[in-house]
C-alpha cells in the first residue's frame, strides 16, 4: 500500500501515505488504531482527529470504494489543513500576483487533491495502528507533532508542522522519516509547473492528479 516509488509523483499529503513498504500484518485485521497516550495538547488532538478519519476510511475502504473515502476525508481535511498556507506556499511568491478568483480556484483544486490523494492511497486496512505523541514541541511559534504509524514493515516515521490561526491549529506540513517535507515536494512539482505553463497550466496539472487518484477502487 505504501510505495516509495510514488512519492515524487504525489503532491501534498502523498508524502507519508506513498513511502516506506506494505504496512499489512497478517493475522491483525481487528487491531485497534490508538494514540499511544493521551493528545491534550490542541495540536496533537488535530492529528489525532486527522487519523481518526484516516482510519475509519481505511477501515470502510471495501465498502464505501474511492468516492466514499473521499467524502469522508474531505472536509475534514479542508478543516484540519491550512489548505490556503499551503496553496500559497507551493505555487511560491508570484501565487499574490494572481487574481482573487484564481487564488480561490486554486485552493479549492489543492484542497481536493489533498483528500484525493490520501482516499486513493490508504485503500484498504489491514491492522495498521498509529501513535500521536502528546509531548509536541515548539518551532517559533509554529508547533510540531509526532506520529508514528505502524505495520508489516519498519515503523514509518510522520511528523506534522501545525500553525496556529486564533485559537486554533491546523497542518501546514508533513515530513516523513524526519526528513521529507511534504510541501517542499509540492512546491518541487507544482511551483514549476506554474513557473512554465501559468495558472491554466497549474490548474490542469492538479486537476489531472486529482482526476487519476479518483479512479481508484
Amino acid at each position: 500500500m505504501l510505495n516509495a516509488t510514488r512519492w515524487g509523483a504525489r503532491a501534498a499529503l502523498a508524502a507519508f501515505l506513498t513511502a516506506g513498504p506494505a504496512l499489512a500484518p497478517a493475522g491483525a485485521q481487528t487491531a485497534p488504531a490508538v494514540a499511544a497516550k493521551p493528545a491534550a495538547d490542541p495540536a496533537a488532538l488535530v492529528v489525532q482527529d486527522f487519523y481518526d478519519a484516516l482510519f475509519d476510511a481505511m477501515r470502510h475502504a471495501g465498502e464505501w470504494h474511492m468516492q466514499g473515502r473521499y467524502d469522508r476525508l474531505y472536509p475534514v481535511m479542508v478543516k484540519l489543513f491550512d489548505v490556503p498556507a499551503m496553496t500559497r506556499i507551493a505555487v511560491g511568491p508570484d501565487f499574490a500576483k494572481l487574481t482573487p478568483d484564481q487564488q480561490s480556484a486554486l485552493r479549492d483544486s489543492f484542497g481536493k487533491l489533498l483528500a484525493a490523494t490520501f482516499a486513493s492511497t490508504f485503500d484498504d486496512f489491514k491492522g495498521e495502528t498509529y501513535a500521536v505523541d502528546g509531548d509536541v514541541a515548539m518551532r517559533g511559534t509554529d508547533k510540531f507533532v509526532k506520529s508514528r504509524f505502524n505495520g508489516e514493515g519498519a515503523p514509518v516515521d510522520i511528523n506534522f508542522l501545525l500553525r496556529g490561526r486564533g485559537t486554533d491549529w491546523h497542518v501546514v506540513d508533513i515530513y516523513l522519516n524526519g526528513t521529507i517535507s511534504q510541501l517542499a515536494t509540492w512546491h518541487s512539482e507544482y511551483g514549476s509547473t506554474f513557473q512554465d505553463a501559468g495558472f491554466d497550466g497549474l490548474m490542469a496539472a492538479v486537476k489531472s492528479q486529482t482526476d487519476k487518484d479518483m479512479k481508484a477502487f
